[in-house]
């Protein structure tokens, strides 16, 4: 933890609506001891129009309005910029992140007017002219009601090169995202409520101060995060929300901006779920079975190929109006995020739209299919050349349009690869889950087994692993019986297959992971443990019931989940049903009374 003399000393930027930069010349040499200096003068104030000029049209004076700020605080970022690379080339870095400088208010009048002072040379690094240039995108583009993409378009920051999205996706359904890209993606926070700020962060992150330093310094680096200040650098209050870390596989941590703190209140609440920008929205990620087509279609012996993009969600910019629900505190200094942060609802639909638009290129441009779930990109081809060939087109598509790669985790074609946590082998034409992922979900059911309690996170995360690996028993039974109807066996019960049963897959004999037989004691025993001081569930069956009818309803459902495990055919999806007894005679209470049960 930093101790407190090495703390930066920083005032806080204080931005009012106007306000004035006052630079040294960048003619000057940066060492020279000359005083003479030229300013630029930026002034956010109402433009004055004369009234012979002024438009007739209220709505055509603001426009007017906020296209000559749009050229002025464009001139003061390139100015800004300017002036830090010029500093930073002329003297060496110090490899530590420079202190933002101050900006004094001064009042005149009813204007509240902030100066920047004449900087010493070298003080104006190129970290802080990007967190003055981002307070600068944001102040301009809350004059509008709208999103930056679809009101002032205000160009962002970033190594893509929007050009070439613009030009490929001219014809896409959702050529929006070159827009987005351009100008920001909004958030889309919706809620009339604004979110509580949050200053605290959660214990995960002070317990490792080293993966917070290391990321704020990294982000900062690739101009991801504005920051270091003292104070809130807007006009308008900086929502901050907690830090937190997670364990990834590489025994790294992954910091997280918990957006969904406090509940309730948080950014993430006032994010709807099923629409965006007001428009319904629904977000499908591909599944295992998308890419098991792909591989089906090119048939046994195949190669697959897959890419990663590297830091997908901070390759996205964030739309300059949003800025302020990015925030974060970590040793009593604010920072704010200026790209998708982990933790923020709409990071997976704007990555996911973002990927598909280049899976929508790798196939006009290219004529390759590849599935794309968030930033992982997986390709077969029916050839090694074929495969070649396509494996490197899509490194060039993602240099052409300024996306950095994951070197590190690209798989070369090959008829073996690990594609969205499951193994394809195109030779023996198999899905396996791996064994450390069956490891490590045994794991977690001893640990489960032993353990008295368990918290709301933990259940969720044994629930997703457990479907995980599930769905790969209702991928198998839906290409079997794929494969049945098109041999014609499904009209041949005597053929032998239906008595003796399909695997799963999972290699029971020789992982630790496999499917326990389900056996008519062990359901009685559920059904005898049932409360009978407990009101009927959805089926409206008292326990009483069930506990007399024990005898016949156990055979029934130990049989049918065993004869699920046989198949590996599973729910896709479970229904609550209305049970209703229906009686036989006078006495329905009594359960012998009652006919067998009927579903509505």
């Amino acid at each position: 933890m930093a101790s407190a003399a090495g703390k930066r000393q920083v005032k806080a930027p204080s931005l009012p609506t106007g306000f004035v930069y006052d630079l040294p010349s960048l003619n000057r040499p940066p060492h020279s001891a000359s005083s003479a200096r030229t300013s630029l003068q930026v002034d956010l104030s109402p433009p004055r129009v004369s009234p012979t000029s002024m438009p007739e049209n209220s709505q055509d004076l603001e426009l007017l309005k906020l296209q000559i700020e749009k050229q002025r605080l464009e001139i003061q970022v390139l100015e800004l910029e300017a002036q830090a690379k010029a500093r930073s080339l002329s003297s060496p870095s110090s490899g530590k992140p420079a202190a933002i400088p101050s900006l004094d208010t001064v009042r005149s009048g009813h204007n509240a007017v902030s100066s920047v002072s004449a900087l010493p040379s070298g003080q104006l690094s190129l970290s802080s002219a990007c967190s003055y240039a981002a307070v600068v995108r944001h102040i301009l583009c809350s004059k509008s009601s709208n999103s930056n993409a679809f009101g002032p378009r205000v160009p962002v920051p970033s190594k893509l090169n929007i050009p070439s999205w613009k030009s490929a996706l001219d014809k896409y359904h959702d050529s929006v995202v070159a827009d987005f890209l351009a100008f920001g993606w909004p958030i889309n926070y919706r809620s009339s409520f604004l979110p509580t700020p949050s200053k605290s962060n959660h214990s995960s992150a002070v317990r490792f101060p080293d993966a917070i330093d290391s990321f704020i310094a990294a982000e900062i680096s690739h101009g991801a995060t504005a920051g270091p200040f003292h104070r809130n650098p807007f006009p308008t209050l900086l929502r901050t929300s907690p830090l937190k870390t997670v364990p990834k596989d590489d025994c790294k941590r992954r910091v997280v901006l918990d957006l969904s703190f406090p509940p309730g209140v948080s950014v993430n609440d006032g994010i709807p779920k099923d629409s965006f920008l007001d428009e319904p929205f629904h977000l499908s990620l591909p599944r295992s079975a998308d890419f098991a087509d792909l591989i089906i279609a090119k048939g046994p012996g195949c190669f697959l190929f897959k890419k990663d993009l590297k830091r997908a969600y901070r390759q996205i910019p964030v739309d300059p109006k949003d800025y302020i629900f990015l925030g974060y505190q970590w040793n009593e200094l604010l920072y704010f995020d200026m790209v998708l942060p982990f933790g923020l609802r709409s990071a997976t639909l704007a990555c996911q739209r973002t990927t598909s638009a280049i899976a929508h290129i790798f196939y006009s441009a290219y004529q390759h299919q590849c599935v794309n779930y968030i930033d992982d990109f997986g390709g077969v081809e029916a050839s090694h050349a074929d495969a070649l060939v396509a494996f490197q087109d899509l490194e060039n598509l993602f240099n052409s349009l300024g996306l950095e790669s994951f070197p590190e985790k690209d798989c070369p074609p090959s008829t073996r690869m690990v594609f969205l946590g499951l193994i394809y082998d195109t030779v023996n034409m198999t899905l396996e889950v791996p064994v450390d992922k069956l490891s490590r979900t045994s794991e977690l059911i001893r640990h489960w087994l032993s353990s008295p309690r368990a918290t709301k996170s933990d259940l969720q995360s044994l629930i997703g692993k457990l479907s995980y690996i599930c769905a790969l028993g209702e991928l198998t039974a839906k290409k079997a019986n794929l494969m049945t109807r098109e041999h014609g066996l499904d009209e041949d019960k005597d053929c032998g297959l239906w008595e003796e049963g399909i695997g799963t897959g999972l290699h029971a004999e020789t992982e630790e992971f496999e499917f326990q037989e389900v056996k008519e004691i062990d359901v009685k025993s559920v059904i005898k443990s049932l409360a009978t001081n407990k009101s009927p569930g959805y089926d409206k069956i008292s326990a009483r019931v069930l506990k007399d009818s024990c005898e016949s309803i156990a055979p029934v459902i130990s049989s049918r989940v065993d004869n699920s495990f046989n198949v590996a055919a599973f729910p896709k999806v479970w229904k609550i049903a209305e049970v209703i007894p229906v009686p036989k005679e006078e006495n329905p209470e009594v359960p012998a009374n009652n006919r067998p049960i009927s579903l509505k």
